[in-house]
């Protein structure tokens, strides 16, 4: 299983690499206008990393008072591992951004903003979906949790923060982490550990 995602991770992002031609065909042709980009200038902002950081801070202590001691070791070590891989794949590629509408900084791929808002809705997601009974409500979260990280995803390729590919690689990234996580025995030896020390 290890194996199979790690070698999923290199295939994934190898694909991405090679998008990279498709990247400038969609940074020309996405048409912009003042209203549209005014609202995913405050919208992408649900998944700045001081924002992120306050809401998972907030998530982990509504999972410990709902003893969802698993939630907790998937939101917090997929976030970590996944921020880490952000910043050394960042690094060793140091691929420039566009031309942004907003302040930025750092490198561009892969996006920061797509690895962790697509983490934190999905542990949400995996974490409460099971403990709405209306069927409503149900399927309007379950849409939420993944509409939410796509429209992040997207608005970072509509203010020019990020290319197409960028976020695509984020969005991999994160489900490498929380795929690993959660089939493999380490959530599993934290969850017995954490439970004899909590």
């Amino acid at each position: 299983m290890i194996k199979f995602l790690f070698s999923a991770l290199l295939i994934l992002i190898i694909a991405m690499l090679a998008m990279i031609g498709a990247d400038n065909f969609i940074y020309s042709h996405l048409p912009h206008s003042a209203v549209i980009t005014d609202f995913f200038k405050y919208f992408t902002l649900i998944a700045d990393e001081i924002v992120l950081l306050i809401l998972s801070i907030i998530a982990i202590a509504f999972f410990y008072f709902k003893k969802k001691y698993h939630s907790i070791i998937l939101l917090s070590f997929s976030m970590i591992l996944s921020y880490l891989t952000g910043l050394a794949l960042k690094a060793v590629i140091a691929r420039p951004r566009p031309d942004s509408l907003i302040d930025v900084s750092n490198f561009s791929f892969p996006s920061g903003h797509a690895i962790g808002s697509l983490i934190f809705f999905l542990v949400l997601l995996y974490s409460f979906k099971e403990d709405i009974k209306n069927k409503i409500l149900k399927y309007s979260f379950i849409s939420l949790c993944i509409i939410l990280p796509l429209l992040v995803g997207f608005s970072r390729i509509y203010l020019q923060a990020h290319y197409f590919s960028d976020v695509i690689a984020g969005f991999a990234i994160a489900i490498f982490w929380l795929g690993f996580i959660m089939k493999s025995n380490f959530i599993r030896y934290l969850y017995r550990f954490f439970i004899r020390f909590k």
